[in-house]
């Protein structure tokens, strides 16, 4: 995953490193989390959800509110890194 300026300072900041084995791999381990939700009405992939909200969390937005309006916020750029896009656009 490719971190943009904003995420390396950040990073940066806490004493973290890029190559710091606690930033996982976060899709893959997402990936492999069963979604429980039925297939009518998923619009995002489970994985592009916990990913959204776990750079939420890390940028301290922890109710569920502040959360959806944070990935509201963001920029193409950012969900892009995310991943969030609906499930209609992942199969196209």
């Amino acid at each position: 995953m490719k971190y943009t300026e904003a995420i390396q300072k950040c990073l940066k900041e806490r004493g973290i490193e890029k190559e710091d084995p606690r930033l996982g791999d976060w899709h893959k381990a997402f990936a492999q989390v069963k979604d429980p939700r039925r297939k009518q009405g998923q619009r995002f992939t489970l994985t592009s959800i916990l990913l959204l909200a776990l750079a939420a969390l890390l940028s301290n937005h922890v109710s569920e509110l502040a959360i959806a309006e944070w990935g509201a916020g963001q920029s193409e750029e950012v969900k892009k890194a995310l991943q969030s896009r609906s499930r209609n656009q992942a199969a196209a």
